[in-house]
């Protein structure tokens, strides 16, 4: 079997903490692909025999941090004893951050899948996309690259690969959360999650499908179905997503649930609106990329990215959409899957306007700086109206 680069170092590391008895801290993005793949790596370690006490999850709010590392997250790790820390979908360009946390003594494992850009990166990096990397197949999101990495882990072991397998639903909800190309091999997990969704195996799924009416869905309803009631990002403000996938009884599930959709019933209607005003001006204008400036109220973070998704699908062309907050913009950028459209290499020559910027080639988030915006408006229209 094939393995990403640097698994067999990541295997030696993770076996090292068991044997001396570390306590790992499991760090995961904020947002339905780092919020699962936490999930994913904590049952992984649990089901190969680490103790649940000896498990910290971080999930920092993006709101107030960034969702890689910072002194206030690593402060608290370093306080109850963490030694190593496995981050999930975040990570590969982050040197100032990951050098911040091995200066405090951090060990660092990385699941990530975001492309790399030079630079020393002093953690062992588990990412299909890093320079070097021969693993094959090379469509997945952070939870698919953790997935895949425990997978190998727990045949090296010889351990149970159905306690693993038993969170390919949350898998499979964010390789589809995350925009990843189906492909033949992915697809094959994908579709094995979908099932799991529909035998109902996880109480908080369950819950969600309830609430949507349905009782069963396809890979292609899992988006509208399910995804919906948690993709602004978020609606998390207390970790109700991660608490929402690890409820063991379908009181608390519910419970979680409800607080997850009704947050969501808040947003849809805006999202809707800056949806429809999205396709009016794209049927006005027949651009060649459709930048728009939505005008919504801060209620719930991350209604910026439900209104990119929910757009790209109606007007099936690359998009900017972004807010003001404070003293400048935030956005999202979407392009249809499976196009040759590239938004972050949009960015790439919008950069002097942006304070930051970054994700997939369909999907990523920026920010622009003050006073830029008009710039910025400029460089993505002339970007792709020289394709």
């Amino acid at each position: 079997m094939k393995h990403f680069k640097n698994t067999e170092k990541a295997i030696d590391r993770i076996l090292l903490a068991k044997k001396r008895g570390e306590k790992i801290g499991i760090w995961g993005d904020y947002d339905p692909d780092g919020i699962p793949g936490a999930v994913i790596i904590r049952d992984a370690l649990i089901g190969a025999g680490f103790p649940a006490n000896k498990l910290v999850i971080v999930l920092p709010e993006q709101k107030h941090y960034n969702r890689s590392f910072n002194p206030t997250h690593l402060r608290m790790l370093k306080k109850r004893k963490v030694s190593l820390i496995l981050g999930v979908d975040f990570g590969t360009d982050d040197f100032a951050e990951v050098r911040m946390a091995r200066d405090m003594g951090f060990d660092v494992i990385l699941f990530d899948h975001h492309p790399q850009r030079p630079g020393a990166l002093p953690a062992i990096l588990i990412n299909h996309l890093q320079s070097g990397d021969r693993y094959p197949h090379k469509h997945w999101c952070g939870a698919g690259v953790a997935y895949k990495f425990f997978e190998s882990y727990y045949l090296d072991q010889r351990l149970d690969l159905r306690k693993l397998e038993a969170d390919l639903d949350l898998m499979a909800l964010a390789m589809i959360a995350d925009r990843i190309i189906p492909d033949e091999y992915n697809l094959k997990y994908i579709n094995r999650g979908i099932h799991l969704i529909n035998r109902h195996t996880r109480p908080g799924l369950q819950a969600l499908l309830h609430l949507a009416d349905g009782d069963r869905i396809t890979r292609n309803e899992a988006m509208n179905v399910l995804i919906s009631r948690f993709f602004p990002k978020l609606s998390n403000e207390r970790n109700e997503m991660y608490r929402l996938f690890t409820a063991r009884t379908m009181a608390s599930a519910r419970r979680y649930a409800k607080i997850l959709n009704d947050r969501y019933k808040r947003v849809a209607v805006y999202v809707k609106k800056e949806i429809e005003k999205g396709v009016r001006q794209y049927r006005r204008e027949k651009p060649s990329v459709l930048i728009l400036r939505a005008e919504v109220p801060s209620i719930v973070r991350g209604m910026i990215s439900a209104i990119s998704e929910g757009l790209v699908k109606e007007i099936k062309i690359p998009l900017f959409v972004y807010k003001k907050q404070d003293d400048h913009f935030y956005g999202s950028a979407r392009a249809p899957i499976g196009s040759d459209f590239n938004v972050v290499a949009a960015m790439d020559s919008a950069k002097d306007t942006l304070v930051s910027y970054g994700g997939h080639l369909t999907s990523a988030g920026f920010r622009i700086k003050g006073g830029k915006e008009k710039e910025f408006r400029e460089a993505i229209k002339r970007y792709f109206d020289s394709l």
